[in-house]
This record gives C-alpha cells, sequence and structure tokens, in this order.
C-alpha cells in the first residue's frame, strides 16, 4: 500500500492498494474508507442515502 496526506485542505488523502485482495489491504483501510464516505455525506449536505448492498435501482 501507498499513501499520502496534505495538510493544504479540509481532507487531502491519497492511497493505492488493492481493497478486493485482504491479503494486502491493511485492516486500517476500512476505516479511512468509512471517514471518506463520512466527508461525501457532509459534503452533500447529508442528501446521500445508502443503498442496500446489492441492490441497485434501474436508471431509466
Amino acid at each position: 500500500m501507498e499513501g499520502l496526506e496534505s495538510t493544504d485542505g479540509p481532507m487531502i488523502i491519497g492511497v493505492q492498494c488493492h481493497p478486493e485482495r485482504r491479503d494486502s489491504t491493511p485492516g486500517a483501510f476500512e476505516r479511512l474508507f468509512s471517514v471518506f464516505v463520512d466527508a461525501c455525506r457532509g459534503a452533500a449536505g447529508s442528501k446521500v442515502r445508502r443503498q442496500p448492498a446489492g441492490g441497485t435501482r434501474p436508471v431509466r
């Protein structure tokens, strides 16, 4: 895994890894992803809603 971080903004973090490969992805990646999702929700004004896993709606 490679990573970088900056103090120039409210949240600037870059990582490169393969989350689908549990053997090469640190367990802390899940926490980092959760923080990212929470920040996105906050930026969207909490208008983003979760969909059930595997449950996508068809786009028409």
